[in-house]
């Protein structure tokens, strides 16, 4: 049986009507290596990049315009 959906984190919302929302996968890469990671990278209207940890369902790091 699929289990309900819930919220992980509340994001930002767009600053504007025709705002963007874009998400990633983070990989770290070693060497040949690459690994996926528990974070998701998520930017808003290109203005920042927010980093969310999904495991443990908090927001890591905003890296962008103050």
């Amino acid at each position: 049986m699929i289990q309900k959906p819930y919220t992980l984190a509340d994001l930002p919302s767009s600053l504007t009507d025709s705002g963007e929302i874009l998400t990633a996968d983070v990989h770290t890469v070693a060497g040949p290596s690459k690994k996926k990671r528990s974070e998701l990278a998520v930017a808003i209207d290109y203005e920042s990049v927010n980093l969310y940890n999904v495991l443990h369902q908090r927001e890591m790091e905003t890296i962008g315009d103050d």
